[in-house]
């Protein structure tokens, strides 16, 4: 029986690492084979710069990647784990032969006026929305966004809903959410009803710190 495969599906404007998210994930559950891959275009020196890329460019790497392990282990489970924005790219996929998907914190509804308005706001950070927006991120990186992914984010925000439902029918969905999210808030997920387990955890939006370990066991009754 070949090793089963978690395949990390990171946030927005973050490396393939999710800010060491996913590789603390992948070292507590090492009987699984881990795939992480940049749905971002990164600048190639320590600067930690990068170009986000629209939803549409990073269904096609999520959907080659499933095909990649489907073919090269067709009897390999998969599971996927998401985080944040990353959990909406998995459910815009609509990925088939996927044993699980965990979601870390996603997004109950996508607003993209109060986005562009909290990032306007941030020392070092420009809009513009017809061309590249440059956001200052709390690390001094800089996260470029061109208008494209603006763009997808207002087409895709009234059919959230419906894509978490749909993705909740065609596998098992565990979603965790954080009890003190700083960056989205409260969330609400009961139009799920259910579909979906839903579990809310002590932590941050990235589960970061002393939350860590409690995401790690929480994990380990999904995974």
């Amino acid at each position: 029986m070949p090793a089963p495969v978690l395949i990390f599906s990171h946030g927005f404007g973050v490396q393939k690492d999710d800010r060491g998210l996913f590789p603390d994930i992948a070292a507590a559950f090492a009987q699984y084979q881990p795939i992480m891959f940049d749905y971002n275009s990164v600048d190639p020196d320590i600067s930690g710069n990068l170009t986000a890329r629209p939803f549409s460019h990073q269904v096609r790497l999520l959907q080659a990647h499933v095909a990649t392990v489907r073919t090269q282990a067709p009897a390999a489970p998969i599971t996927l784990v998401c985080h944040s924005q990353g959990c909406v790219t998995a459910a815009v996929a609509e990925l088939a032969g996927v044993e699980r998907v965990v979601c870390l914190t996603p997004p109950d509804r996508i607003d993209v006026d109060r986005s562009v308005e909290r990032w306007s706001q941030r020392p070092g950070s420009s809009i513009d929305l017809t061309g590249v927006s440059h956001l200052a991120r709390a690390d001094g990186s800089v996260t470029r966004v061109p208008a494209d992914v603006w763009q997808e984010m207002r087409v895709l925000a009234p059919q959230l809903p419906e894509l978490f439902m749909r993705l909740a029918e065609r596998t098992a969905l565990h979603i965790l959410t954080a009890q003190s999210d700083e960056v989205l808030g409260p969330t609400d997920f009961s139009f799920l009803g259910q579909r979906a387990r839903v579990h809310a955890l002590p932590g941050d939006h990235n589960f970061s710190g002393p939350y860590r370990p409690g995401l790690l066991q929480a994990l380990a009754l999904v995974l």
